[in-house]
């Protein structure tokens, strides 16, 4: 009798992963195709004598984190971060980097 009751309970129910699953797959799709656009810009934009030496580490809550290989380019980076910023804003739809912070670090 109480199995009869549970199973009819259990026909009324939607698994949380039945509703959020198509969501959380939709917005994380959504954001890796803009984190690869991201790093395509940002391989394409950089001089070229800085591309090996800088990184890409983090973007969160519109902070581009990069890693620089030490304080030489990290003076370089200084000197362009803002025209970086305003052409990879440009650049990729939808993203809104704030500021650019700097580390050195491999």
């Amino acid at each position: 009798m109480v199995l009869n009751g549970v199973k009819k309970r259990m026909e009324n129910v939607t698994l949380l992963s039945e509703v959020l699953g198509p969501m959380v797959h939709e917005r994380l799709s959504a954001r890796c195709k803009q984190s690869v656009l991201l790093q395509q810009c940002w391989d394409e934009i950089l001089p070229p004598e800085l591309t090996d030496k800088c990184r890409i580490d983090e973007f969160s809550a519109g902070a581009l984190k990069i890693m620089v290989d030490g304080p030489g380019y990290m003076h370089e980076m200084r000197l362009c971060k803002e025209e970086l910023r305003g052409e990879l804003n440009a650049a990729v739809p939808g993203i809104k980097i704030k500021e650019i912070k700097l580390s050195i670090g491999k």
